[in-house]
């Protein structure tokens, strides 16, 4: 397994210099390797392809932050530096590094011109159409991915499928984070769902750490789940956990009805034994990382080290706590993600303890978040035992987990809308214990508050982490949506 990472953020430097007439999508000048090296021939041409995955790095801390530091589940610790704070506190400076776009950008130009690249070779006759095919749909399913978190963190998107120049500048569309976005983004990654590029011969691994078919089911169904449009959110999240693509594929690899159910997971996914196969069955996609090459994330030093810089809020640990324990002889596992430490340090006694080491691979998707936006998905569809049913496979997903089960009278299912806001809350909360710390929750609130146009929704869930002299202040703050996104300062 290591060695795949080695391939992977060795070659994050071979990718070409380009320009735009924006400063945060102009893309740093790389020394590794000669432009006219990176394509000559399929070797070469498949490591050029694995640097974009390089690229990814970049992107870890920043998604992190705008992802859960700004959310309700964590905050900043005595020993924070001023910028994490303002991530904690949803206030933004021009001079904080972490809040530029440029990283995300360099990773769509790049993206850009190796479609224009493969075209140009498939033109040629230097590359087969089915190997052109496979590269063009994972091409535009990183792009598409990628411009999806631009919108989600920034508000809006600079909108462009060609590599950028002076001449061509025009052509970019700055749209905000709705509907046209969301509809150009679906349109594009509809070619990447006619194509099968993850081979059931390639190594259950290699599907992780690069983009798989398996993942481009993933993005569409949360780009529907963005639009409301639920049947199919619904249909593309369980092509993922429980269909399939195609008959000759190993039948549910990523079901919970099979290795996720065993109680040692937690311990496999985010302690000591990263690398076993548990992790690997059950991660969608993740973006590796690997000392050797001297790539690290910040995530370790921020979360576990001696000083470290964020903890969980303590509600949700106090409540978690309350809620793991519950029962006494049956611990929730999930709980292990928080450690004890020493209050002499931060706010609280207590730390985030999914990011053990400064290489380990940083988790975009993995079955158990897909599972639950499934459930979500069940609970709005216009169907008389959607909820209800959602309702059953919530408490299944807690039953792995020894978690008790979530009780509810059958009567109040007669009561379609009241159920359904009833359910929604309890899918956010067990979102909360299930996936917590690792980048989705601030978008998780974001969507439930547009959908019941409440922006009360996540301004309280936020400003329950502050002290009670600044709570109120936060939350004014967050009331108004248009601070539901970083800035960008020119």
């Amino acid at each position: 397994m290591k060695m795949y990472f080695i391939i992977i953020v060795g070659f994050a430097f071979t990718l070409l210099s380009l320009t735009s007439c924006e400063d945060w999508i102009e893309v740093d000048q790389p020394d590794v390797i000669e432009q006219e090296q990176a394509f000559s021939d399929k070797n070469s041409t498949r490591l050029a392809m694995l640097g974009l995955y390089g690229l990814m790095t970049d992107l870890v801390e920043p998604m992190f932050l705008a992802g859960e530091v700004r959310a309700d589940l964590v905050t900043a610790t005595k020993s924070a530096d001023a910028y994490i704070k303002e991530f904690s506190n949803n206030s933004f400076s021009a001079s904080n590094p972490y809040i530029s776009p440029k990283p995300f950008y360099t990773l769509i130009n790049n993206t850009n011109d190796f479609l224009h690249r493969f075209e140009v070779m498939q033109t040629n006759q230097e590359m087969d159409s089915i190997e052109y095919v496979q590269y063009k749909s994972e091409l535009i399913a990183i792009r598409v991915w990628t411009q999806h978190q631009i919108a989600k963190i920034y508000g809006t998107c600079d909108y462009y499928t060609q590599v950028l120049t002076p001449e061509n500048s025009e052509e970019v569309e700055t749209l905000p984070y709705g509907t046209e976005l969301l509809e150009k983004l679906l349109s594009d990654i509809m070619y990447c769902d006619t194509t099968t590029f993850t081979s059931v011969y390639d190594s259950e691994i290699w599907n992780s750490v690069r983009f798989s078919d398996y993942f481009v089911n993933a993005i569409m169904a949360e780009l529907y789940l963005d639009l409301g449009e639920y049947d199919l959110a619904y249909e593309k999240f369980e092509e993922v956990t429980r269909i399939g693509d195609y008959e000759s594929r190993a039948a549910h690899r990523f079901s919970l009805s099979l290795s996720l159910r065993e109680e040692v997971w937690m311990e496999e996914l985010f302690l000591d034994n990263w690398e076993s196969s548990r992790l690997i069955d059950n991660a969608i996609f993740i973006i590796a990382f690997d000392n050797n090459y001297n790539q690290s994330h910040e995530l370790f030093s921020w979360t576990k080290s001696l000083n470290y810089q964020v903890a969980p809020a303590t509600w949700y640990y106090d409540y978690f706590n309350e809620h793991a324990n519950a029962n006494p002889e049956k611990f929730d596992y999930r709980f292990l993600s928080m450690q004890d430490g020493d209050d002499n340090i931060g706010l609280n006694n207590y730390y985030i303890n999914k990011y053990s080491e400064d290489d380990r691979p940083y988790i975009v998707a993995r079955t158990a978040r897909l599972e639950l936006l499934r459930y979500y998905c069940m609970n709005h569809i216009e169907d008389e035992d959607g909820t209800y049913d959602a309702y059953r496979d919530l408490n299944d997903i807690r039953s792995r987990v020894n978690a008790p089960m979530i009780e509810a009278s059958f009567t109040m299912f007669n009561e379609r809308d009241s159920a359904m806001l009833w359910l929604e809350d309890r899918i956010i909360e067990e979102m909360a214990f299930e996936t917590g710390f690792e980048g989705h929750r601030w978008y998780d609130l974001m969507r439930i508050a547009k959908r019941r146009n409440d922006p009360a929704y996540l301004a309280d869930k936020v400003a329950q982490k502050y002290p009670e002299n600044t709570r109120e202040e936060i939350r004014e703050r967050l009331m108004d949506p248009e601070n539901w996104y970083i800035p960008i300062f020119d």
